[in-house]
């Protein structure tokens, strides 16, 4: 079997295509704590949109969502602010 005999009799097309990633955005739970920091610290570097969702705000000049993990009503609000 040639590696001609394996190609499929369809035109190949030869545009050029552009496509424009959308910037991804993070909610750090715990940002403002040791590992979350770090966490946030390389998103920024990335480039990348990030919030803050703890209880205490610290570090940052990114959106900051004060609450506890363990309260429902907190976590909702914070998400529906992003």
């Amino acid at each position: 079997m040639s590696f001609h005999s394996c190609l499929l009799p369809y035109p190949v097309l030869r545009e050029t295509v552009v496509i424009q990633k959308m910037k991804e955005f993070y909610m750090v739970i715990g940002g403002s704590g040791f590992l979350g920091r770090h966490i946030v610290q390389q998103l920024v570097d990335r480039g990348d949109n990030v919030c803050i969702f703890d209880i205490v705000q610290r570090y940052f000049d990114v959106p900051f969502y004060p609450g506890d993990i363990t309260n429902i009503d907190d976590v909702t609000n914070a998400l529906q602010k992003v």
